[in-house]
């Protein structure tokens, strides 16, 4: 069947019906990022549904979302930062590694880990990390340095099948302050 062909009164270019076997599929032919893709739809029950279907596609299509990739639901801030991790970790050296680990378990996973990563809001993040800052202005530049590095590497194009879409470090400064060299006194 030709791609552009009226399926059931109603054109949806790209949509096709598809018989095999005697069972009814659609299969829908688009565009993203400039490659040819396809996606098929089985559970139709009318051509009517199809349709449905498949503009719900082409308008997800629109907004830039790849439809084949799953949105991972209920995605929590400990999910994230193992991603973060795993997807960083041949990047970083070793020492890297293990200090962005360590201060993700001491500051960040105990407070926030069972959230869901699109629930923390700015004035959370801000409040918590004003706590740190209070006892440790170091420490609290260099969790904020953490959120942010993590937040923006799920708002990444080829992140998007995270299913991040808020970044709670936005609009934020640095909580600790500038931070100052230290002095150093020598003796004769």
């Amino acid at each position: 069947m030709r791609e552009d062909r009226t399926i059931g009164g109603a054109r949806v270019p790209g949509l096709q019906r598809r018989r095999s076997g005697g069972a009814l599929s659609y299969r829908l032919r688009f565009r993203v990022g400039g490659r040819r893709a396809s996606i098929t739809y089985a559970a139709a029950t009318s051509d009517a549904d199809a349709r449905d279907w498949a503009r719900g596609v082409l308008r997800a299509v629109a907004r830039g979302e790849d439809p084949r990739r799953p949105k991972v639901r209920g995605l929590t801030v400990l999910s994230l930062a193992a991603a973060w991790v795993r997807g960083n970790r041949r990047r970083w050296r070793g020492r890297t590694a293990g200090e962005a680990v360590g201060a993700l378990r001491r500051c960040v996973l105990g407070t926030f880990g069972d959230r869901e990563a699109n629930s923390i809001t700015r004035a959370e993040l801000r409040l918590d990390l004003k706590r740190v800052a209070g006892r440790h202005p170091v420490t609290a530049n260099r969790l904020f340095a953490l959120w942010r590095s993590m937040y923006r590497w799920a708002l990444r194009a080829d992140q998007e099948h995270l299913g991040v879409t808020a970044d709670p470090t936005a609009g934020l400064d640095r909580p600790g302050g500038r931070e100052e060299p230290r002095s150093v006194t020598y003796s004769d």
